[in-house]
This record gives C-alpha cells, sequence and structure tokens, in this order.
C-alpha cells in the first residue's frame, strides 16, 4: 500500500477496513495487534448497530467512522502517551468515544466512560461487555455533578473529552476529578517510543477547528498552568483532509 488514503472516503466500501488503520499505524510507527484491530472492527459493527436505534453518533457520519471516530479518537497517540497504569476518566463518551478505541490500544490503562444520558450508558455498557473489555467501566452522571462528589474527587490521572463543551467548562468540570501533580508540561518522552508523555494531573481536549478565542477564555477564566496546543498530522494522510484536529493539553 503506498498511496495516501483520501480521510473522506467511505471506508465502509473497503473489503477490510482495518487495513486502512493498519496501514495508518505503520505510516506513523505505531505498532498495533491484530487482536487490537479485531476489537476496532468489532467495536464499529455494534456501535453502528446501535446508533440505529440511537443516536450515538451523527447519522451522517456513519459512512466516514473510521476516519471521523476511530482515527480521531486514538491519533494523538500516535505522538503522545500516558503514564503507565493511570486512570483516565472520559466525559460526554457518548457511544464510547474516545474511550474504547483508546482502551482497546492501552489495555494497562484503567478507563471510565460517564454520559448524562442513560441510554447512551446503557449501550456502551453493552458493547464493553460484548468486547470483554476489563479496563472499561461505566457511570451516567453529569461531570459538573459528580465532580462535587467528594467519593470522585482527586481520582484519576487523566480527563480526556471530544467535543463536548468549550474549554473553559470542561476545565471547571476535569479539575476537581485529577490527581494534584506538578510535572513540567510534555518534557519528558518514554525510552521505548520517543513519544511525549503526558503529565499525570492533565485535561486531554480532541477537538477541531479554530481554537484561539475558546482558548484564551479559559486562560482568563482559569488560570491554568498550562495550555498547549498541537495540531494533528498523520502519515498517510493529506493534511488537508484533516479538517484542522488537535490535541489541546491542560494543566489546571
Amino acid at each position: 500500500m503506498n498511496h495516501k488514503f483520501n480521510i473522506n472516503s467511505n471506508l465502509n466500501t473497503l473489503d477490510n477496513p482495518t487495513m486502512f488503520i493498519r496501514y495508518i499505524c505503520e505510516k506513523n510507527d505505531y505498532k498495533i495487534e491484530n487482536s487490537q484491530l479485531v476489537a476496532l472492527e468489532s467495536y464499529v459493527t455494534k456501535l453502528l448497530k446501535w446508533n440505529q436505534a440511537i443516536n450515538l453518533i451523527s447519522r451522517k457520519d456513519t459512512d466516514k467512522i473510521w476516519t471521523q471516530h476511530i482515527l480521531s479518537s486514538i491519533s494523538f497517540l500516535f505522538m503522545f502517551e500516558f503514564r503507565q497504569k493511570s486512570s483516565v476518566l472520559d466525559i460526554g463518551t457518548g457511544g464510547g468515544l474516545p474511550g474504547i478505541p483508546l482502551s482497546i490500544l492501552c489495555p494497562e490503562q484503567r478507563f471510565t466512560l460517564i454520559d448524562s444520558i442513560q441510554k447512551k450508558i446503557n449501550a456502551v455498557q453493552d458493547i464493553i461487555e460484548d468486547l470483554t473489555l476489563e479496563n472499561v467501566s461505566t457511570m451516567c452522571a453529569r461531570a459538573e455533578e459528580l465532580s462535587k462528589n467528594k467519593k470522585f474527587q482527586c481520582k484519576f490521572d487523566y480527563v480526556i473529552a471530544r467535543s463536548v463543551a468549550p474549554a473553559k467548562k470542561l476545565l471547571e468540570w476535569s479539575k476537581p476529578f485529577l490527581i494534584s501533580q506538578k510535572e513540567s508540561p510534555l518534557t519528558q518522552e518514554s525510552n521505548k517510543t520517543q513519544r511525549k508523555i503526558i503529565p499525570a494531573g492533565s485535561i486531554i481536549l480532541l477537538k477541531g477547528g479554530n481554537l484561539q478565542s475558546e482558548i484564551e477564555e479559559a486562560r482568563i477564566r482559569h488560570s491554568p498552568r498550562s495550555i498547549q496546543i498541537f495540531p494533528i498530522a498523520i502519515n498517510g494522510i493529506d493534511p488537508t483532509e484533516l479538517f484542522e484536529k488537535k490535541v489541546i493539553t491542560i494543566q489546571p
């Protein structure tokens, strides 16, 4: 395979869409196991089936699920790593995004997926059980309310969210969940992969578009120690097809 995929392509028309993910992972020096590819394919199948009954993802995106949802959930792993054996809270998970794809690729991490809509959590829990994912749990809750519960305060190494709310709101909701850390932002690299290790106690946002005013509002409102924005560049995909996708890391 020596061509570039178009991120707008209907990958469901391919005989084996997981070949696309394998190709992209190889191009970005990311090792993915056959069992993980199988699990991702099973997840997509189950997500699409549930989506016929419950609006877990936009119906207009179902033909581009591998790019708009799977790849956009995992692509930050081409540049960054979690600390080993970390706990990750996925706020506003919807259909299990990005939590489930990340849990498949990061089996040593523990993921908790929350959403305010019980029907979505029921669907996600069913998918998790079908996939026998042992490092994932779910909860129906609003982040802004759950963060006030002392049981869940200072319990997570990371909070991650994908286009759920403005950065200033996510920072406000996420800060109480995080274990307090005083690490320097993204200064250490993994000895094995040379990818940047995201400091524990960080918020990770996966967003697109022009974020300048949104990030400035978050800075003014909360004065975080660090906010860093990293454009997502994926080898094997034309950069013009990435729709200005970015990873934002915040240390409150």
